[in-house]
């Protein structure tokens, strides 16, 4: 005989954790750089319903407003008003930044997560980040559906840690800066967004959230490229790095984009 009340529970967790993977996808996408399937993405609410509070607060964007918000704010370097890469919040030693890239190339490969060559983003970049949650996210609702109990436990416990170590830390003082650069702009509003969404996160692992203020770590050429090859070899710059999401289903190994 079915237990019902087992089986419901089941399945509102699935559904809870489907509606965090879709906002750590929606998320993800906002902070790339500007493109027309953004414009889309956000420019139609009914995309969004499964975050009422994104639909109601990012209104209809315009594709050049949005690249000249993209440039002011986070340039086209790493370096801009408001860096959106992890490793430049907080003054850390170049062998401590080292072990922070290898320990986000881990969690990415573990999770068949694979870097691309012709990438154009770095491993620590936000949206690369939320790309992964997300991942993880829709991982665990598989496994729940699935019956994969075990998938579903390192899935949350992925999430747990990656939440801790990584997008905890920095997000609080990342968004800080874009929201005081641009309040009222699509940025600002996005950036409120993701912090009121990561620090509901936190509550729900009982994560403590990093401060508003980091120091930017200084610019040395010299250190930086010592990073790249450190981590990925001199001929696969750390810089140019970016991580192609694939699902790999536990019982087909076909991609679920």
């Amino acid at each position: 005989m079915c237990d019902q009340p087992a089986m419901q529970t089941r399945s509102n967790a699935t559904k809870s954790v489907k509606v965090r993977a879709a906002a750590y996808g929606m998320l993800a996408n906002g902070w790339r750089y500007p493109e027309m399937s953004v414009v889309e993405l956000f420019g139609e609410p009914g995309r969004l319903s499964f975050w009422p509070e994104a639909a109601e607060a990012l209104r209809p964007l315009d594709l050049e407003v949005l690249r000249g918000s993209y440039s002011r704010l986070f340039g086209h370097s790493v370096r801009g008003t408001c860096p959106p890469y992890e490793l430049e919040y907080g003054r850390s030693e170049i062998i401590q930044q080292t072990a922070e890239l290898a320990d986000l190339t881990g969690f990415y490969s573990a999770f068949g997560m694979s870097i691309s060559e012709s990438a154009h983003e770095r491993s620590d970049h936000l949206s690369v980040e939320f790309e992964f949650m997300s991942v993880l996210c829709a991982k665990e609702a598989w496994g729940r559906n699935q019956d994969h109990p075990e998938l579903a436990e390192t899935c949350a416990d992925a999430q747990r840690l990656f939440l801790r170590d990584h997008l905890s830390r920095w997000l609080p003082a990342f968004t800080h800066r874009v929201i005081q650069a641009e309040p009222e702009g699509f940025y600002g509003r996005l950036a409120a967004l993701a912090a009121s969404f990561i620090a509901e996160e936190c509550r729900e692992f009982d994560i403590e959230m990093g401060p508003q203020w980091l120091e930017l770590r200084p610019i040395d050429e010299a250190r930086d490229a010592a990073i790249d090859c450190e981590t990925s070899g001199c001929g696969a710059s750390a810089a140019n790095q970016l991580v192609q999401v694939g699902i790999q289903s536990p019982t087909t190994g076909e991609s679920e984009k």
